[in-house]
């Protein structure tokens, strides 16, 4: 038996005799057709259960699938995961493989703030999987790099050994201030995103991290963890950018789901004129 991974941008969203793995399938579609496992495009939302767990929960029930799998990208971990359960049966026997694999569907379909809720060294292996397969990566190198990846995967779920992933240490961050219902504000000459992590695991909600001020600017990151948490990021983004506008500023706030992110170049506004603005959202 002769299994194969198929890696196409153009696949349809069902493959005939294939299994379909986030190949932009409908909701209805991934009811009627077998072997199908979306959760992106239509019909889909938060709540969905991801692609990986039904794939999983499918192996585990002993469904026998077809010789293929077709996928468009290697898009995210979840991917990375399926494919290597896909040509690695008995990974679906190992009793680690059930926590393995509930981390990698939580970062994937939640986000970055659940790395928060992960061990360090697993937040490091998702950031090594996610580095191991770049968009512009070449076809003639993909198959090696998936079979390493389902051998780190192997190493993890049976002996808990971690590949080497250098030193990925989180950065430092100082709280400056903290507020109620978890909000928080914060310093980190490190990365924002990653300082974030550093506050959600700490058990922050909401609030403000920036940069040390360099040259009378700050980067600044604000966020709300979740959809329940209170802080109105898009309305802060209409008033802040209103702000830089009056300075003669480009006004560059933008979000990005529950993430808003300063002008690139970074923000000449005060971080107690920020607050005003934060505290009123």
């Amino acid at each position: 038996m002769e299994l194969r991974v198929l890696v196409e941008p153009a696949l349809p969203g069902v493959v005939a005799n294939h299994v379909s793995f986030e190949c932009g399938a409908t909701l209805e579609e991934t009811t009627k057709q077998p072997f199908v496992y979306e959760h992106h495009g239509n019909g889909f939302g938060p709540e969905n259960q991801g692609a990986l767990t039904r794939f999983f929960e499918d192996l585990m029930a002993g469904a026998v699938f077809p010789l293929t799998f077709g996928t468009h990208s290697i898009r995210d971990v979840d991917t990375v995961f399926a494919i290597a359960l896909f040509l690695n049966r008995d990974l679906a026997l190992v009793p680690g493989m059930v926590n393995l694999v509930a981390q990698m569907d939580l970062v994937h379909r939640r986000g970055v703030s659940m790395l928060a809720h992960l061990d360090p060294f697993m937040v490091s292996f998702v950031r090594l999987l996610r580095a191991y397969f770049p968009d512009d990566l070449p076809k003639a190198e993909m198959g090696g790099r998936i079979e390493t990846a389902a051998r780190w995967i192997r190493d993890l779920a049976t002996d808990g050994a971690y590949p080497p992933t250098g030193n990925h240490k989180l950065p430092d961050v100082l709280v400056l201030d903290k507020g109620s219902g978890g909000f928080v504000v914060a310093e980190t000459a490190g990365d924002l995103v990653e300082g974030w992590i550093v506050l959600f695991s700490q058990g922050f909600v909401r609030g403000v991290l920036v940069s040390p001020e360099r040259s009378g600017r700050r980067q600044v990151l604000a966020v709300r963890k979740s959809r329940f948490v209170p802080l109105d990021v898009n309305t802060a983004a209409r008033l802040l950018n209103d702000v830089e506008s009056a300075m003669g500023e480009p006004p560059e706030w933008a979000c990005k789901a529950d993430w808003l992110f300063g002008p690139s170049k970074g923000t000449m506004l005060t971080l107690a004129h920020m607050m005003e603005v934060f505290l009123r959202v």
